[in-house]
């Protein structure tokens, strides 16, 4: 009986386990179609982002092997202007460098942008505005936008709500405006504490006296009845770039930044110094540069050179080292969300792994800042190469977690050619101070 009574009792057991665990494999099945489905939508749109790049680019040559040629100046600086290095495959833990050639693209980001376009705009109040009353300027933070939860992400659209800040803030210039954002309480505590974002929001608090408001609060219940609304998110319903409707904008927002943090305003055209100040922005973890002590020793001949990580530094540190760079090198990563606080003429190069190629992410805000982009990619055959490391999950984070090993003598030659833009620029710029000099004192006199 007691053996009658254990097969008995053990069937029942078994049958739960067994459906359990069924449960649980169903469960991460499904939660991994969502995420490669989601994933798969993403790839789409980058995939269409960069065939527009090929092909405003297909006809162009490609140029000599850096390393049978000089660098020499270009004959124009283009703020668009995207220079592709391919290299070789390596490992995490060893180097393996390999010679290749620069190629030019057009960035997509030079499309004209209206703010209509990049912002979609609600329905206002039916009222006639009324002038003794501010105009309550409220940009909606969408939670529900693929990948917000990521900071990265979070900050397309706080960089959206800024722009359209100042676009209503020049429309409404008779009225008083208090600009709001409607902060939804669903999003991670986490993230809010984020040092970027976290000194974002500050900046913004101070520079437009900025009220968060959550989600919940009903608008209409502000007892205004002039109230102009509008949500962070593109047109076509997906965050695939960065957009500002002005690169003023950005320009507006490292002023604001000098003033709120008390930094020192950067002026090009009066900056003394003939070589451009050079950062190595790494990171500690995953994509960090595992050559980055011999590419420093490469880069001190073209002019001084720097070593930064952004891990555990806060907001203002962040911008501080921005503020302060010329010619920005680093992998793909979060950290580069802070580019638009680089000065004038400023100019940043960015790796990729084998594998992992995004370059309008981070491209698009370069451009929105009147920042210049070049990018790197680490591999021989692209097209394959990123079809390998996106087919799932795994492999996509496996691609992106690799550490990376830019081939030096390349960036060198790659890094003389962005310092030979840095002074064209610089050169520009000073050009118009003098003009603009001479006019004020013409109109004084």
């Amino acid at each position: 009986m007691m053996t009658f009574a254990r097969g008995v009792s053990s069937r029942p057991l078994r049958f739960r386990l067994l459906c359990l665990f069924t449960i649980v494999f169903l469960c991460s099945v499904q939660e991994i179609f969502v995420y490669d489905t989601m994933t798969s939508r993403y790839d789409q749109e980058w995939d269409a982002t960069i065939q527009d790049v090929l092909l405003t680019t297909a006809s162009t040559p490609k140029e000599e092997s850096p390393l049978n040629k000089s660098s020499t100046a270009p004959s124009t600086f283009d703020h668009h202007n995207l220079t592709e290095i391919k290299l070789s495959n390596q490992t995490n833990t060893i180097c393996m460098e390999s010679a290749a050639y620069p190629l030019k693209y057009t960035n997509h980001s030079r499309k004209i942008r209206s703010t209509s376009h990049f912002m979609v705009q609600e329905e206002t109040t039916t009222y006639k505005f009324d002038q003794t009353q501010p105009i309550s300027a409220i940009c909606r933070f969408l939670h529900t936008v693929p990948f917000s939860k990521h900071f990265p992400h979070t900050a397309q659209q706080l960089y959206r709500c800024w722009s359209w800040w100042r676009y209503q803030q020049q429309r409404y210039a008779n009225f008083n405006i208090t600009f709001m954002l409607q902060w939804d309480d669903a999003i991670p505590i986490t993230l809010k504490q984020n040092p970027f974002l976290k000194g974002f929001m500050h900046l913004m608090e101070k520079s437009l006296a900025l009220q968060v408001i959550s989600d919940h609060i009903n608008v209409t219940g502000l007892h205004n009845t002039n109230i102009v609304s509008a949500h962070s998110k593109l047109d076509d319903g997906f965050l695939y770039d960065y957009v500002m409707a002005s690169t003023e904008d950005a320009v507006a927002l490292r002023k604001a930044a000098g003033r709120v943090f008390e930094l020192p305003s950067v002026t090009v055209g009066c900056n003394v110094t003939n070589n451009p100040r050079i950062t190595i922005l790494n990171r500690r973890l995953k994509r960090h540069l595992l050559n980055w002590e011999p590419l420093y020793d490469a880069l001190d001949s073209i002019g001084p050179v720097s070593v930064k990580y952004f891990e555990g530094k806060a907001f203002r540190d962040q911008i501080d080292i921005m503020m302060n760079t010329d010619i920005l090198v680093s992998p793909h990563g979060a950290q580069l969300v802070s580019l638009p606080f680089l000065p004038p003429c400023a100019s940043v190069m960015e790796i990729f792994p084998t594998g992992y190629f995004e370059p309008a992410f981070f491209g698009s805000l370069a451009a929105s800042s009147g920042v210049s982009h070049s990018f790197v990619y680490l591999g021989v055959n692209r097209t394959a190469e990123v079809a390998t490391g996106s087919a799932s999950v795994w492999a996509r984070r496996r691609t992106r977690r690799a550490g990376i090993c830019p081939p030096v003598h390349l960036m060198k030659e790659a890094v003389k050619q962005a310092v030979a833009a840095w002074k064209q620029c610089r050169e520009r710029h000073r050009t118009i101070e003098i003009t603009r000099n001479r006019a004020s004192l013409g109109q004084s006199t």
